[in-house]
């Protein structure tokens, strides 16, 4: 049976903290943000999200109503005041979007809350959580004075209302994801695995090896742990001719493996090439894996090219993430990123693996 209270999703901010990216439809663990809350709140008979774009939100018209901003441009006072115009009940459950870790016990306990005057405010590990209480209609006064006042500070907002305050200790349901370094926290928090990113080009000498070396050290700058593997399709000699293992090797050993205080390192000599799969099953956790070669291998590829060498682009378009060249191919829901930039690479690698 649904619960005859309101729920506001507050989604109509700038998102200048996060360069401009939407944070309702930013992912984790394969949901957004956005569809997170609307799953806990799913016990509420009336859901309103607020926005400044309608457009944006038409998907969500089956399980809640959209509320544009009266005054827009002011900050979550803007989407309180013009919602709780709009409820159909006596008061309202106020989320941020940017609350990817709202529980369904938080939600039951605040709207379950009997209390007295405007406003029910939970107070975790001492700081006020605005973006987590529940509003009645009147405050609906007050918000209006502080808006024409032009005071759209929710703190200055809290204190003139009737508040009842309440003390929660679940310090991660109240987590606000505002920057791509907090994303960023979270999102290595929850993944597990191992993302693997597949480096081809169509032919040799376009830079494949300088590119990866570039992105290697922009995700490590990001503390993110790598590993790679490098196709040889002309067959290779990691040792060195007279050296103790090569000796072993030529005896006739299979398995060759040195080991010292910092490096360990094993030769196998193999009938046929391992496939990537197994080799990848080898290898010891980290969040990539960087593949060069295996053009053929199913995985998702950044190719790399240059136009001196020719502007085909061999990947297929649903295996392909973005081309990496000094030219833009000008392939349709393809991004493209200048062989050069790493930083702008590596952003779309950490695209790849969380969204």
């Amino acid at each position: 049976m649904k619960v005859k209270t309101s729920a506001v999703i507050l989604s109509g901010g700038k998102n200048s903290r996060m360069n401009y990216n939407t944070k309702a439809f930013l992912s984790l663990d394969n949901e957004r943000f956005i569809e997170r809350i609307i799953k806990r709140l799913n016990l509420i008979d009336d859901i309103i999200i607020s926005c400044n774009n309608l457009s944006l939100y038409q998907e969500f018209l089956d399980t809640c109503r959209l509320v544009e901003d009266e005054v827009k441009d002011i900050g979550p006072i803007g989407g309180i005041y013009s919602t709780l115009k709009s409820i159909k009940n006596d008061k309202a459950l106020i989320i941020a979007a940017d609350m990817p870790f709202i529980s369904e016990y938080v939600i039951n306990s605040l709207i379950n809350i009997d209390f007295k005057g405007d406003a029910l405010i939970p107070v975790v590990d001492g700081k006020e959580q605005p973006l987590c209480g529940v509003y009645r209609k009147s405050a609906l006064d007050k918000i209006k004075e502080n808006i024409d006042n032009k005071n759209y500070k929710l703190k200055s907002l809290i204190k003139s209302l009737d508040v009842t305050y309440i003390l929660m200790n679940d310090e991660r349901a109240m987590t606000n994801v505002n920057t791509p370094e907090e994303y960023r926290k979270i999102l290595k928090e929850s993944k597990k695995g191992s993302t693997i990113i597949n480096i081809v080009a169509s032919c040799s000498n376009v830079g494949k090896t300088t590119l990866i070396e570039g992105l290697i050290k922009e995700l490590r700058k990001r503390g993110y742990s790598l590993s790679t593997i490098k196709h040889d399709v002309h067959g290779f000699d990691m040792d060195k001719e007279g050296k103790d293992t090569w000796r072993h090797r030529k005896a006739g050993a299979e398995q060759v493996c040195i080991s010292s205080k910092n490096r360990f390192a094993m030769i196998k000599e193999v009938e046929e090439e391992l496939a990537l799969d197994s080799i990848i099953n080898d290898i010891s956790g980290t969040d990539f894996i960087i593949v060069e070669g295996y053009k053929k291998s199913n995985f998702r590829k950044i190719e790399v090219a240059r136009e001196e060498k020719g502007r085909n682009i061999i990947t297929p378009r649903d295996k392909l993430i973005a081309v990496a060249s000094d030219f833009n191919p000008l392939i349709d829901g393809v991004e493209w990123v200048d062989i050069n930039d790493y930083k702008k690479l590596a952003d779309i690698v950490e695209k790849e693996r969380y969204l």
